[in-house]
């Protein structure tokens, strides 16, 4: 816990740098009003993108839903949003925190199955969505 924490506080300066920025403030005010679908652009490196999600999450509390383009770009996507998701909130572990809904990997006019343990993983999240959206409106 002594790294996460030392991590987090060298981290900061640069988290609160980037929080302060207009193009930052911008993209949280269109989410605070209300806004249901927000397209991010200028960011190159997509570590990056995921550090501006994260932070984007930390502040609004809301869930987000990023759409890759190929399958092979959920993995990175994954690693880098548990670990900035991790990183801003200062904890070692986030366990289920990033929930990964891949591809069904088939032509459903095919008539061909998709692999199992991508079927696992697709009920699996889809549960972990049910059970987080329930939790959150019993609080209410």
């Amino acid at each position: 816990m002594t790294i996460a924490t030392e991590t987090n506080y060298i981290l900061q300066p640069l988290l609160s740098g980037l929080r302060d920025t207009a193009e930052f403030r911008d993209v949280l005010d269109r989410i605070n009003r209300g806004a249901r679908v927000v397209s991010i652009s200028g960011l190159v490196a997509q570590p990056a993108r995921a550090l501006a999600l994260a932070l984007l999450q930390r502040e609004t509390g809301k869930q987000f839903a990023v759409v890759v383009p190929a399958q092979r770009d959920i993995e990175s996507w994954e690693r880098d949003l548990n670990f900035w998701y991790c990183t801003v909130r200062g904890i070692a572990e986030c366990g289920d925190a990033v929930a990964v809904l891949p591809a069904s990997e088939s032509d459903p006019y095919a008539g061909g199955s998709p692999h199992a343990e991508t079927l696992e993983k697709r009920a699996l999240t889809l549960w972990q969505l049910a059970r987080h959206s329930w939790s959150r409106a019993s609080r209410r």
